[in-house]
């Protein structure tokens, strides 16, 4: 599965913005609102530990 990063110039409600959205493929609920560097890592990490995914840590930096 890829995850992509839709950066803030991803979100948006414009007929323009929704119609390039349906183009790449990104469901409607990921097309509105950008999420931060924080919260990116946070779902990574949810998504590793749902599937038991082996790991010895985790790395993140404090940017955001």
């Amino acid at each position: 599965m890829l995850i992509a990063h839709l950066g803030r110039v991803w979100a948006g409600t414009t007929a323009e913005h929704e119609s390039r959205c349906v183009e790449q493929g990104i469901p409607p609920e990921r097309a509105t609102t950008a999420a931060t560097r924080p919260e990116l890592a946070r779902r990574m990490l949810e998504r590793a530990l749902n599937a038991c995914a082996p790991f010895t840590y985790f790395l993140a930096d404090g940017r955001g």
